[in-house]
């Protein structure tokens, strides 16, 4: 699971939709068979277009994250290495503004 906090600045608008960059702290929090409730704090940055679509708002995004492994030391083999844990995420989604 991750949680973020972002901020966001708008780029560009053009006939009421936008272009914005995000970024933020992130935590990811890792809790399975073998790797018992560890969280690693993160960081993130999205790139988001964001237009209308009737009364609500359809958003389009791209996403990198970038943090420490989930695993420790005892946790790999010998002669393994640890490395950062990276995401791409690109997504879509409605909005429903309140």
């Amino acid at each position: 699971m991750r949680a973020a906090f972002t901020i966001a600045r708008r780029i560009v608008s053009f006939e009421g939709s936008r272009l914005q960059l995000e970024a933020g702290p992130t935590f990811d929090y890792w809790d399975t068979e073998t790797l018992s409730e560890r969280g690693a704090w993160a960081a993130g940055s999205a790139s988001s277009l964001l237009m209308p679509l009737g009364g609500m708002i359809l958003e389009n995004n791209v996403s990198f994250g970038i943090s420490s492994s989930p695993s420790v030391e005892n946790d790999i083999p010998a002669g393994a290495k640890m490395k950062t844990f990276t995401t791409f995420t690109v997504g879509a989604g409605l909005r429903l503004p309140l």
